[in-house]
C-alpha cells in the first residue's frame, strides 16, 4: 500500500516537472491558446471526469510547454489551465485513495509526521 502512495506521489511530481511532450500537433501561441479554451470549456462540463488520466497528463504537460517555451506572455492563461487539470488529476487520486482504503492511512501517518 505504501509503496502504490509513493507511486502516486512521484508520478504526480514529474507530471509538474516534464517539459518536453510528444503532441499530436505542432504548438504554436496560437494552439496553446485554443487548446487552453478547451479546457476551460470542458473545465465546467460535467464530462471532465471522462478525460483519461492519460490525456489529462498530455495536456498539462502542454500547457507547460506553452507556458515555457511557446508563448511565455500568456503565462496567466497557461498556468490557470494547468492549475485546472492537475486539480482534476489529485481529485482523482484522492478518491482513488479512498476506495482502497488508503486515505485514512494516509491521514494517519501525516499526523504522525510521516512525510
Amino acid at each position: 500500500m505504501k509503496t502504490l502512495f509513493v507511486a502516486l506521489i512521484l508520478a504526480a511530481s514529474a507530471f509538474a516537472q516534464k517539459t518536453n511532450v510528444d503532441l499530436p500537433h505542432a504548438l504554436t501561441a496560437e494552439q496553446c491558446h485554443a487548446d487552453a479554451d478547451a479546457w476551460k470549456a470542458t473545465a465546467i462540463s460535467p464530462t471532465r471526469h471522462e478525460t483519461p488520466y492519460k490525456i489529462l497528463d498530455a495536456e498539462g504537460d502542454e500547457m507547460n510547454e506553452c507556458n515555457w517555451r511557446i508563448d511565455p506572455g500568456g503565462y496567466q492563461t497557461y498556468s490557470n489551465t494547468n492549475y485546472a487539470i492537475t486539480e482534476e488529476m489529485w481529485f482523482r487520486m484522492a478518491l482513488f485513495l479512498k476506495r482502497h482504503h488508503m486515505f485514512d492511512q494516509f491521514k494517519q501517518e501525516d499526523a504522525e509526521g510521516k512525510r
